[in-house]
């Protein structure tokens, strides 16, 4: 019982130690003092703290009041009990939204994801906060396909994941990506990427060629008269060969005309724009 005792005793050192620096506010309980309030039993102690958050949050004097407190309040009832699920999804989101810290929240669910790996949701939320509000196009696409990987994630994570790494500009990175994951799935999983992989060497190529010309206008000061004209100039190697067997054309805006119907792989910024699976256009637009 006192070899018991002791280790209990060692464990709240450490957790207190642990905690100390992230929880440090005038009106936030030290570690010891909130478990003292609810009798040394840590999940009550959490329920306190959480409360605690939750009236902060509809206090009409939030931002002289709670807003300072928000964080270490958040991380205080995590170590009391890593285990409550809603201190990291609703306490990340709660400081995001309130405090405008997004790289305080992201931390935040990812140290969820660590305590509930099943879970997409929280991968989901933090890649959703790299991308919008932290500019993160590459931390986003791997934190969503991470959470694609998850039992029960939508199959549209992987569109996002995808979507997100080639306008981030970074084609060849992500086709290596997206090909590494056909070799390790199989079944419709395995038939949805290819598809995707399909789609994305479409894009690729597209922006391949549209680089070149912008940067054959840039030099001549004008547009190419033809795509022939970037590889006589020496910008491509050659034409890229068309992933749907279609024909690819300049338009006299210099943009590139695919001659396929399929969505561009373009994020507008907008949510509804990035859970929409590629639809058919009119023939020959983005």
């Amino acid at each position: 019982m006192v070899l018991g005792g002791a280790q209990v005793l060692l464990q709240r050192s450490l957790d207190t130690r642990r905690v100390t620096e992230a929880t440090v506010h005038p009106s936030v309980p030290s570690f010891p003092a909130a478990l003292a309030q609810a009798g040394f039993r840590r999940r009550p102690a959490a329920d306190l703290q959480w409360i605690r958050i939750c009236s902060y949050a509809g206090d009409a004097a939030f931002d002289a009041t709670g807003r300072p407190a928000l964080e270490p309040l958040i991380r205080l009832t995590i170590a009391l009990d890593p285990t409550f699920r809603p201190a990291y999804e609703l306490g990340g989101l709660m400081l995001s939204a309130d405090r405008h810290q997004p790289e305080r929240s992201v931390p935040i669910l990812l140290e969820g994801e660590s305590h509930f790996p099943e879970s997409w949701n929280l991968p989901f939320m933090a890649g959703a906060l790299q991308l919008f509000l932290l500019g993160d196009t590459q931390a986003a696409a791997s934190t969503w396909l991470r959470a694609a990987q998850k039992p029960g994630a939508p199959t549209y994570l992987q569109q996002l994941a995808v979507s997100t790494l080639a306008t981030g500009g970074d084609c060849p990175r992500t086709l290596e990506l997206v090909r590494g994951l056909i070799m390790d799935s199989q079944g419709p999983l395995r038939t949805s990427l290819m598809a995707r992989e399909q789609h994305l060497r479409l894009e690729c190529a597209l922006q391949n060629m549209e680089g070149a010309v912008e940067r054959y206008s840039e030099t001549r000061g004008s547009p190419p008269a033809s795509l022939d004209a970037l590889v006589q100039a020496g910008l491509l190697p050659a034409i890229p060969e068309h992933p749907y067997q279609g024909h690819f054309s300049l338009r006299p805006d210099g943009s590139v005309d695919s001659g396929v119907a399929v969505r561009r792989l373009r994020l507008r910024g907008r949510a509804d724009e990035l859970l929409r699976s590629p639809k058919e256009a009119p023939h020959g637009q983005p």
